[in-house]
């Protein structure tokens, strides 16, 4: 049984997702994602993506998934989509990225990527 789910974006709009617990089978269907663990009062995310086919990226290529193995991790308990087209879930995606600013999308900065300025700069 699913849960309507309300997360904010940037501009005080609202999307609606269809939350699951974990594990469930995801549609074959393009859409935003994202991965959230159970809280008092609510959810709380771990991991926000998109993808072409969801069924795909989150059932069968869940495997390869680095988000949902470190979603995993921090204790992911439910996954919740949005149906949209290509371009429609781009801009979603990252709108809820940056408004949700969930802790599994963060990347390390490869150190090849510094600069000698960052570098003598780090920390302070």
């Amino acid at each position: 049984m699913s849960i309507g789910w309300n997360w904010p974006g940037l501009k005080g709009q609202h999307y609606k997702f269809s939350l699951w617990q974990i594990p469930v089978v995801l549609p074959q269907k393009s859409g935003v994602y994202i991965i959230s663990r159970k809280v008092t009062g609510g959810f709380a995310p771990l991991y926000v993506g998109e993808a072409g086919d969801l069924f795909d990226r989150l059932n069968t290529g869940a495997s390869a998934h680095e988000g949902l193995e470190r979603a995993s991790r921090l204790g992911a308990t439910h996954i919740g989509y949005l149906l949209a087209g290509p371009a429609e879930r781009l801009r979603i995606e990252t709108e809820l990225r940056h408004s949700l600013n969930p802790p599994c999308n963060k990347q390390s900065v490869p150190v090849n990527a510094l600069s000698l300025f960052d570098i003598a700069n780090f920390g302070k």
